[in-house]
């Protein structure tokens, strides 16, 4: 059943949209956001997160009551340094602010603050925090697995021996921070992982000039990530792991001659190094389609694509994610078929509305309220008003960049904010069963809360990564 009011509601919810457009992307002044502080939207999501706007104390505390405290770490052009962190105290959310790249470290600030941040994960391995004296101040609170695999200290034995029952061995066989030599090695053969080292970039150097020693374990050297791919590295490289392949103890004879695809799949499934080399012809019935699809990192060019789309997934995200700047509209239109509509990913990529109007049943209208690479118009988002996420929209650049900067000037801005600004006087509010406007969710009390469908895709998104990663590593 059409709402009563569904004239009126739509047109309140696309005046709410542009006004979250703007406040999210346009580069307002100081005296801009005070002068229409009553209209925009200070939230997290969108003028907090708008990277354009020039942040300083001033502004800060003439808006005080509009921001959201917990993102302050979104902020990147106030210097958080110990006079900031004295000056708003008791406002400052300790367990997200260090999120923020523009906290001016000191011995001061970690004096008086320091025990209130979270050293439970990554904290201790920026830069400046990466000391011996913070390794001992929060010996029992860091993660050692992650310090091991991360910190740039240095090395020494002394260090070594100090922390010698909080190391992890095999994450500190892969810091590429590790001083390696033959005498570090003779020296912690017992402890180290030559695994982990036989991928460590540090290592390569040792490799290439100690290459038949037992202990490197070919399997993961080629996935070493400071190795380079060409014919000379490619040949040497090969002939090793080659070697340790075939001395392996197959039943099945054919095996033995399965090691170029065997190496190839490994390359391709964790893609730690450019895998240009291998997209020439003498490499291309070897070639693991699936994984290079599925783990792709590096950029293929559109006459590859073209030369080879049946061969390809292009319902693998990451390969769409990859190549969503290659792959052009015509490619898609001509193709649609070897896509998938209802993905997330499909809507990475350059659409039209022409195209969406054919595919009308398969569109998935949440992530395609993402899509910044559209032929947007105000008049498709009123026709499947119902449809869309207004949430997503008032995030989407390409809607802003299209349809609020392309013809506007700064003048019209202005003028469409004034007249918000009089409706507002006027007591000209949204209606309530308006359900579109295109509000940030409430956040919780630190702030964190996203809505249920975003977070859900941004949870899918950052585990099928994770996962990805992961798979790549091991």
């Amino acid at each position: 059943m059409r709402s009563l009011f569904e004239k009126e509601e739509k047109k309140i919810a696309l005046n709410q949209l542009k006004l979250d457009l703007i406040s999210r992307f346009y580069p307002f002044s100081k005296d801009d956001i005070l002068q229409y502080k009553s209209i925009l939207n200070f939230d997290r999501y969108h003028l907090m997160n708008n990277d354009s706007v020039k942040w300083d104390i001033e502004l800060l505390d003439k808006v005080d009551a509009k921001i959201d405290w917990s993102a302050l770490w979104k902020i990147k052009t106030i210097k958080f340094d110990i006079a900031f962190f004295k000056r708003y105290e008791s406002k400052i959310e300790f367990s997200s602010i260090h999120l923020s790249k523009n906290i001016e470290w000191s011995n001061d600030l970690l004096s008086e603050y320091g025990d209130k941040f979270d050293w439970s994960k990554w904290l201790i391995t920026k830069e400046p925090l990466s000391t011996i004296e913070n390794l001992r101040r929060y010996k029992d609170i860091l993660d050692w697995s992650s310090v091991s695999h991360r910190i740039n200290i240095d090395f020494t034995e002394e260090t070594l021996q100090e922390f010698s029952e909080k190391w992890d061995w095999k994450k500190l066989s892969a810091n590429k921070h590790l001083p390696l030599s033959v005498e570090f090695i003779q020296k912690y053969m017992e402890q180290l992982d030559f695994d982990a080292l036989s991928q460590n970039p540090k290592s390569i150097e040792l490799i290439y000039k100690y290459p038949t020693s037992k202990k490197w374990n070919w399997d993961k050297v080629i996935l070493n990530p400071a190795i380079s791919y060409n014919k000379d590295s490619f040949d040497f490289v090969f002939s090793h792991y080659k070697k340790q392949y075939e001395t392996k103890e197959f039943t099945n004879p054919i095996l033995k001659k399965m090691a170029l695809p065997s190496f190839l799949f490994r390359v391709f499934t964790r893609q730690q190094n450019d895998i240009s080399y291998f997209l020439q012809d003498d490499f291309i019935k070897y070639l693991p389609w699936e994984n290079l699809c599925k783990f792709c990192n590096t950029k293929l060019t559109l006459d590859f694509i073209e030369k080879y789309k049946d061969k390809l997934n292009f319902k693998e995200s990451e390969f769409i994610r990859n190549h969503r700047d290659i792959i052009s509209k015509e490619f898609i239109e001509s193709n649609i078929d070897l896509f998938n509509p209802t993905h997330y990913s499909f809507y990475y990529l350059p659409l039209t509305i022409e195209l969406l109007n054919k595919l009308n049943d398969k569109i998935n209208w949440n992530n395609l309220s993402s899509c910044e690479k559209l032929d947007w118009t105000w008049e498709y988002i009123d026709t499947h008003y119902d449809k869309f996420n207004f949430f997503r929209l008032s995030e989407n650049k390409g809607i802003y960049d299209k349809l609020v900067m392309d013809k506007p000037s700064r003048k019209a801005v202005f003028e469409f904010l004034n007249d918000e600004m009089t409706k507002q006087r006027k007591g000209i509010t949204s209606h309530p069963i308006c359900k579109h406007i295109a509000k940030a969710p409430q956040a919780n009390p630190q702030g964190k809360a996203l809505s249920k469908s975003l977070q859900s895709q941004r949870t899918t998104d950052r585990q099928t990564r994770r996962k990805k990663n992961t798979e790549r590593t091991t």
